[in-house]
């Protein structure tokens, strides 16, 4: 007790005699806080040891780390620089990019190469999570996809039969497509909000006017289409490119919240944002829109030779998306109204 008691009595003194003799105290503060240190440890383990946890010490020490001095990225200054340059190819390929700021992709870039392991799957692994949760089954509305000298042929029909060999689908009718034995497709379908593609082959054409297709293989899963399509035919309206001060008439063949299928003479580019205006009714009900800014995301040859294109919507403000919906309501109701009939 003596001896502690001149410890305390020195530092006390050394602190009352000066400002050289401070390191007294400062040495004192530091082994109080290395043995509490220690205590905070021991408990740790302990309380770690009863629950059957491993206790990892540097993990622990390492959450009391000020922010600034933890590397939070997991590339070197080279794969950065490379990661960079991918991220700006990619916004001038894709204009939808353009709006979201380069440090979020570069963050999801450095997050996905810490966890491209999850990515490695087999093919049978694939087939089986596909054949599962995404079957193509007997009744879907389906679109063939024929690409031929370029050009892309979209066809809508149905699935009538499915075995584990083949898909049979009816003949579509009012198509200028000649369908053939051995042509190479992709089938697309919506299962839920998720949007699926696969690669098929057209084993023969029947003559109870349907078409045997190779079951799909090599499938694409996306929620490229969230929200299902609903019709909007005859619909008139106009597209206008701010870049030339030009405008087109186009029809509007269908339409959801992320964009619309149109229908137009003339050729549509990528990577411009085009307005688009139409108006329609729906029973008492007039709708007007305009301004509509949008981007082609698909194009293909549709019916007639008519070019026919997918739009997909951008940064539409609050109130065009209230519109939109309440217009997508009515359609949807319309259409209950017709199956009904």
């Amino acid at each position: 007790m003596d001896r502690t008691t001149d410890f305390f009595r020195g530092i006390s003194g050394g602190l009352g005699r000066g400002r050289g003799n401070t390191l007294d105290f400062i040495f004192f503060l530091l082994i109080i806080g290395i043995i509490a240190l220690v205590i905070w440890a021991i408990n740790e383990y302990v309380k770690s040891y009863k629950k059957g946890k491993k206790f990892d010490l540097s993990r622990t020490f390492r959450s009391f780390m000020p922010e600034f001095l933890k590397s939070s990225s997991t590339l070197n200054a080279l794969q950065k620089k490379i990661l960079g340059d991918l991220i700006k190819d990619f916004k001038k390929r894709e204009i939808l990019a353009e709006g979201i700021p380069s440090a979020i992709l570069e963050k999801f870039g450095e997050f996905l190469y810490a966890n491209i392991s999850k990515l490695k799957v087999s093919e049978k692994e694939a087939r089986n999570f596909i054949n599962i949760n995404y079957p193509i089954l007997k009744g879907y509305n389906v679109e063939l996809d024929f690409q031929k000298e370029g050009i892309l042929s979209l066809i809508s029909t149905r699935v009538v039969n499915v075995s584990n060999r083949y898909v049979q689908v009816e003949y579509p009718v009012n198509t200028d497509v000649k369908i053939l034995k051995g042509m190479n497709a992709y089938i697309n379908y919506n299962v839920g909000k998720q949007f699926l593609r696969g690669s098929t082959t057209v084993l023969d054409v029947r003559r109870d006017n349907t078409i045997l297709l190779s079951k799909p293989t090599g499938f694409v899963l996306s929620s490229e289409r969230l929200y299902p399509r609903l019709p909007l035919k005859g619909v008139a309206g106009k597209l206008y490119n701010p870049k030339t001060s030009m405008s087109y008439n186009v029809e509007l063949i269908d339409i959801s919240f992320e964009g619309v299928r149109i229908s137009s003479d003339y050729g549509l580019q990528k990577n411009i944002v085009y307005l688009l205006e139409f108006e329609t009714k729906i029973d008492d009900r007039f709708f007007s829109f305009s301004n509509l800014e949008c981007s082609v995301s698909k194009s293909f040859l549709g019916s007639g030779g008519r070019k026919e294109y997918g739009m997909a919507f951008l940064y539409l403000n609050s109130e065009t998306r209230v519109k939109l919906s309440i217009l997508i309501k009515e359609l949807a109701l319309r259409m209950q109204k017709q199956k009904s009939i």
